[in-house]
């Protein structure tokens, strides 16, 4: 099966960064992996950026295989997110516990938790 989407060299891949609605998604989707980013920074997370960058592009995936008709594609999402954040390395710095550790300094919910809805 051929791909139908157009190279990034190809004048509608340019014209097509400069439309509002393209440059709302764009936006927004940095609103979310900043947000992720945030959570994965309080978890203590060695490098945030990274988890929050590969969650997101678990939940775009999730989201476009709901759109096509997957109802359970968000419970395999979060089976897959639970690995993402269980291999995550911790910083460790939190409670001064070893990297690797997933503990959350007292008061705090390790974002390993959040996914499992702890």
């Amino acid at each position: 099966m051929t791909s139908r989407a157009a190279p990034s060299s190809t004048p509608y891949a340019r014209d097509a960064r400069d439309r509002p609605l393209n440059q709302a998604a764009v936006a927004h989707l940095g609103i979310v992996k900043d947000v992720l980013e945030g959570y994965a920074e309080e978890a203590g997370m060695a490098d945030p950026e990274d988890v929050a960058l590969q969650l997101q592009t678990l939940m775009m995936g999730a989201i476009v295989s709901a759109g096509r008709g997957d109802r359970e594609a968000a419970h395999r999402a979060r089976g897959i997110a639970e690995l993402i954040l269980d291999n995550g390395t911790h910083r460790g710095d939190l409670t001064g516990q070893s990297p690797g550790s997933c503990v959350a300094a007292p008061g705090r919910v390790p974002l390993g938790a959040l996914a499992a809805g702890r």
